[in-house]
């Protein structure tokens, strides 16, 4: 499956999460598990996300209310190997 995006939507994804406005321990988790991009975590996919090293769910409160902001909640539930490239 793949998802039609905005380039306004490309751009979000791929801009460094420490670019983004996003809490202190949004931007702490993903560095502590490696992630630079919105992008990084939508193609590991929520399934995956949850089994990585750091992973907390006060982290995932945090990117799933950056995400609804944005209105890309829906991409976290797509397909894991979906490619937003």
């Amino acid at each position: 499956m793949r998802a039609t995006l905005t380039r306004e939507e490309l751009f979000l994804l791929r801009t460094p999460v420490g670019n983004l406005p996003a809490s202190r321990k949004l931007r702490r988790g993903c560095a502590q598990m490696g992630f630079r991009t919105l992008q990084e975590i939508m193609e590991l996919g929520w399934g995956k996300l949850i089994h990585q090293q750091g992973f907390t769910y006060r982290w995932m409160n945090e990117l799933t209310a950056l995400l609804e902001q944005y209105q890309l909640l829906h991409l976290l539930q797509a397909n894991p190997s979906a490619d937003y490239r």
